[in-house]
């Protein structure tokens, strides 16, 4: 039996545009002077998708996290390095830093600040998708290096 999604199909870019500007807007203005309205109407779609898509205010914020999480992944995911050690590692480092040190990261760090205090579901939820998704990925990462320094 094949099983369809019911409903539109889901545009990646639409979802992308209404981060970036959840994101942006998040960070001129302070999460509680941005309306899901105001969102919608600088990303160019109406209330009702970013509702179906996220929920709330806080699950755009989620979805965030999970997307800045990615990122980290996606940088830890690449097994394909060579070299030394030393080498390596470098190019861990060269994979991580611009992430870390990225306006997107930057951002969703000054817009989850003032949030913790009132919202520690999102503290978790950045703890399990970001910092301690990220040292699990790398220390998996950091053992696949010395892995293959002792078969060598």
């Amino acid at each position: 039996m094949n099983k369809t999604a019911l409903g539109r199909p889901k545009d990646h870019q639409k979802r992308e545009a209404i981060l970036a500007t959840a994101q942006r807007l998040f960070w001129e203005q302070g999460w509680d002077y941005v309306s899901t309205e105001a969102i919608a109407k600088a990303a160019g779609v109406s209330k009702v998708t970013i509702f179906n898509a996220f929920g709330s205010k806080i699950g755009l914020v989620e979805a965030l996290i999970e997307r800045a999480g990615q990122r980290f992944e996606d940088a830890l995911a690449d097994d394909a390095a060579q070299g030394t050690v030393a080498e390596q590692l470098n190019q861990l480092g060269q994979s991580l830093l611009p992430i870390l040190l990225s306006e997107e990261i930057i951002s969703l760090e000054a817009i989850l600040t003032p949030l913790a205090h009132r919202h520690p579901s999102l503290v978790e939820k950045l703890n399990s998708e970001g910092p301690g998704k990220t040292l699990r990925l790398l220390s998996d990462r950091l053992s696949a290096i010395f892995d293959r320094l002792c078969i060598d």
